[in-house]
C-alpha cells in the first residue's frame, strides 16, 4: 500500500525500521481503542447509568490527566519512553477488560483513572519516542511529512475500527470492549519489544532519586513551556482550541439527530465516517500547504478561520446535508492543524525534556477542555447546542492572535498578509 511505503521518508533501513514500527503500533492500537468509540455511551446506558453520571465518569478522566500528565512526561524523560508507552498500555488493557463481565457498574468510576493514565503514560512519550530516534539516526526530513502520514494512518485505522465495533456492539455491548482488549494486548506483545531507545541512557536511580529527578524535571519543563515564548503562545493556541473542541465533539450526535428528525441512529455511524475521512483529507492538504505557504503560522491561521466558519454555518443550518457539509470543515482543519502543530512544537524543544514539556502542554490542553465542558456544556442545556458552538468558534478565533504574533515573528518585514506563498 501507497500509505505504508516508506522509501518516500529515507532509505535508511534504520530510519524506516523507526517510522515502521511507530505506523505499526498506531495501527494496532487506534483499531484496539477505536471499537468501543460508537457503543461507549450506550454501554454505560445500558448498565444503568444516566447522563450525569456518564458526564461524571468524563470528569474523573479529565482529572486524571490533568494531575497525572507532568509527572509521567518526566517519568518518560527519565525511565525512558518505550517503559512509559508500556505502562500505557498496560493501563488500556486492564481498562477494558473491566468493562467485559457483568461487574457492579460503580467500578466504572475509579476505573476511569486507568483510563486517564492510559492516555498520559503515552502522551508525549510516543511522539519524543518518534523524533528522538529519527534525529539519532540522522533524519533529515520534514517532520510534517512523518506525522501528516501517521495521522492518515491513525484516522484511517480508526474509521475501520469504528465500523467492525458498531458491527460486534450491535450483538453484544460488551464485545468491542473484549477485542479491544485482545488488540491492545497484541500491541504489548508484538511492538513494545521493537520499539528501540539507543538514543537513551537509562540512569540507575533508587526511589528518593527517581523521585527527585522526575519533580526537578517537571519544574525544569514547566519553566521551559512558559519561558520559551514560541512554544508558550503555541500551547495558549492549543488550549483555546481544546476548549473549542468539546462542544461539537459532545454534541454532533443529538445536532444532527435532530435534524433527522429524532430517528435514524444508523446514519450516525457513517457521519462518523465522514469525520475521520475528513481528518485524513486535511493531513493530506497539510503537506501541500507546508510546500505552498512562506509560514508555517499561516497554515494554522487559516485552520483556524475555516474550522470557525464550518462549525457557526453547521450550528444554525437547517438541513441535515448542509450542516453535515460544513461540519466536516472542522474536521479538515483538525487534519490539517495537527502535523503542522506538532512539528513545530518538536523542533523548539529540547530532547532531554521532551516528554515533560508535551505533557505541560497537554495539561493546559487539559484545563481548557475541562473549562469547555463546564461552559459550553451549561450554554448548551440553558440554551441550544447551536448557541454553545457559535460561542465556541468565537473562542477558537482568539487563537489568531499568538498564531499572527509568532508570525510577524517569524517574518519581520510582514505588515500584511500579501504575498504570503512561496
Amino acid at each position: 500500500m501507497k500509505l505504508l511505503k516508506l522509501d518516500t521518508f529515507s532509505s535508511d533501513p534504520k530510519i524506516k525500521g523507526v517510522v515502521r514500527i511507530y505506523f505499526s503500533f498506531l495501527i494496532l492500537r487506534s483499531f484496539s481503542t477505536s471499537l468501543i468509540a460508537p457503543i461507549a455511551v450506550l454501554f454505560f446506558l445500558y448498565r444503568k447509568l444516566d447522563i450525569l453520571q456518564i458526564a461524571v465518569i468524563q470528569l474523573i478522566y479529565m482529572i486524571s490527566i490533568f494531575l497525572g500528565e507532568i509527572p509521567t512526561g518526566a517519568f518518560a524523560d527519565i525511565l525512558g519512553r518505550r517503559v512509559s508507552i508500556a505502562l500505557s498500555l498496560c493501563c488500556s488493557f486492564i481498562y477494558f477488560i473491566i468493562h467485559v463481565p457483568q461487574l457492579n457498574p460503580k467500578i466504572f468510576f475509579p476505573a476511569e483513572i486507568l483510563s486517564g493514565l492510559a492516555f498520559v503514560f503515552l502522551s508525549g512519550a510516543l511522539s519524543a519516542w518518534l523524533v528522538d530516534n529519527l534525529k539519532y539516526h540522522g533524519y533529515k526530513g520534514k517532520l510534517e511529512e512523518v506525522f501528516s502520514r501517521a495521522k492518515i494512518i491513525d484516522s484511517t485505522t480508526r474509521m475501520i475500527g469504528v465500523l467492525v465495533g458498531s458491527y460486534i456492539g450491535s450483538y453484544n455491548l460488551s464485545y468491542p470492549w473484549l477485542v479491544g482488549s485482545i488488540g491492545i494486548f497484541l500491541t504489548l506483545w508484538l511492538i513494545i519489544p521493537r520499539m528501540e531507545e539507543l538514543y537513551f541512557t537509562k540512569k540507575k536511580l533508587g526511589v528518593k532519586e527517581g523521585i527527585e529527578n522526575i519533580v526537578k524535571t517537571s519544574k525544569v519543563s514547566i519553566n521551559y513551556g512558559i519561558k520559551h515564548r514560541k512554544v508558550f503562545l503555541l500551547f495558549i493556541a492549543s488550549m483555546l482550541l481544546f476548549f473549542f473542541c468539546w462542544a461539537p465533539n459532545m454534541y454532533w450526535q443529538p445536532r444532527f439527530l435532530s435534524l433527522l428528525g429524532g430517528e435514524k441512529i444508523w446514519v450516525m455511524g457513517y457521519v462518523n465516517v465522514c469525520m475521520y475521512l475528513a481528518i485524513i483529507g486535511g493531513a493530506q492538504l497539510s503537506v501541500f500547504l507546508v510546500k505552498k505557504f512562506k509560514s508555517r503560522f499561516l497554515i494554522l491561521i487559516f485552520t483556524v478561520l475555516i474550522t470557525s466558519f464550518g462549525i457557526i454555518i453547521a450550528a444554525y443550518s437547517a438541513n441535515f446535508f448542509i450542516a453535515l457539509f460544513f461540519f466536516l470543515f472542522y474536521e479538515i482543519g483538525l487534519g490539517v492543524r495537527d502535523p503542522v502543530y506538532m512539528s513545530l512544537l518538536h523542533e523548539n524543544i529540547p530532547s532531554k525534556e521532551r516528554a515533560t514539556i508535551i505533557s505541560f502542554g497537554s495539561v493546559l490542553n487539559s484545563a481548557g477542555g475541562g473549562i469547555g465542558i463546564l461552559i459550553l456544556g451549561l450554554i448548551a442545556k440553558n440554551f441550544s447546542i447551536s448557541r454553545s458552538w457559535f460561542i465556541a468558534a468565537l473562542v477558537l478565533m482568539l487563537s489568531i492572535i499568538p498564531y499572527t504574533i509568532l508570525y510577524k515573528e517569524e517574518v519581520p518585514n510582514a505588515k500584511d498578509f500579501k504575498n504570503i506563498c512561496l
